[in-house]
């Protein structure tokens, strides 16, 4: 295996003055050099997408926007993961190209929160979402390391795809954390938020429960009832109690 985002009168003003325009809806995104909103994208989009946000010429969509909603929307479209499943392509290049994707998504993630912590926008519904298709993107690529062959670990080549699967395992249990944590950010978070994260979190936990380890199953687990004994949302209460069940159930087995 391959080793693998202002709006206002200044800010429209300042916008004629500059030679690069700041992409404010779907088309100027597509203007400006970016992926197209009715379309699977690519590694290359999300990469190109971090390039575009990063240099500044385009602002980070958000789902309270109609006009950057569509953007948003096809960043953490699913179908933009059927391609890695697909084996009439090489296993390594789709593994590559999966790596390459949560890579990048990691990236849009980190865009987001500097956004939040900053206090130039609420990004709480946006992170959420990205949080839950990253959590999706991971078992893909779980799925795709099932695929492999065992590495010999006696072969130059097969300790670096074990230096690498070790280094992929300390990446998803940190995303699991991260996850776990911002389920308990209730003060902040609505119930909708709060609701999708589970959601995801139950969906995707036992395709990698084994990846990321028995330890980190039962931390979930552990914050998750820390969490059902104190939240008053009954929709909420019933998302977490399943998520414990499910935290139990893998510890059990």
């Amino acid at each position: 295996m391959k080793p693998a985002m202002i709006g206002g009168v200044l800010v429209a003003m300042a916008a004629l003055l500059s030679a690069t325009s700041l992409a404010a809806s779907a088309s100027d995104y597509v203007q400006a050099g970016g992926p197209p909103a009715n379309q699977a994208w690519t590694v290359a989009d999300y990469e190109k997408f971090n390039e575009l946000a990063s240099s500044g010429r385009i602002e980070l969509p958000m789902l309270g926007s109609d006009e950057t909603r569509p953007i948003f929307l096809a960043l953490v479209n699913r179908n933009a993961l059927a391609r890695y499943s697909d084996k009439l392509t090489s296993l390594d290049d789709r593994a590559h190209w999966c790596g390459r994707t949560y890579n990048a998504l990691s990236l849009v993630m980190m865009k987001y929160a500097e956004q939040h912590n900053s206090g130039k926008a609420d990004c709480s519904r946006e992170m959420a979402r990205v949080t839950a298709f990253m959590l999706h993107t991971a078992t893909v690529m779980v799925n795709l390391t099932r695929e492999m062959p065992p590495a010999n670990a006696n072969d130059e080549f097969g300790q670096r795809r074990m230096r690498l699967l070790a280094s992929m395992k300390e990446s998803y249990r940190i995303l699991w954390r991260n996850a776990a944590a911002a389920l308990s950010q209730r003060n902040v978070r609505a119930e909708e938020e709060t609701l999708l994260m589970a959601e995801a979190m139950i969906e995707e936990l036992p395709a990698q429960s084994e990846f990321i380890g028995p330890a980190s199953v039962q931390e979930i687990g552990a914050k998750t009832a820390a969490l059902v004994e104190k939240e008053g949302n009954d929709k909420v209460k019933l998302a977490l109690r399943r998520l414990l069940m499910t935290c139990n159930s893998l510890a059990a087995q």
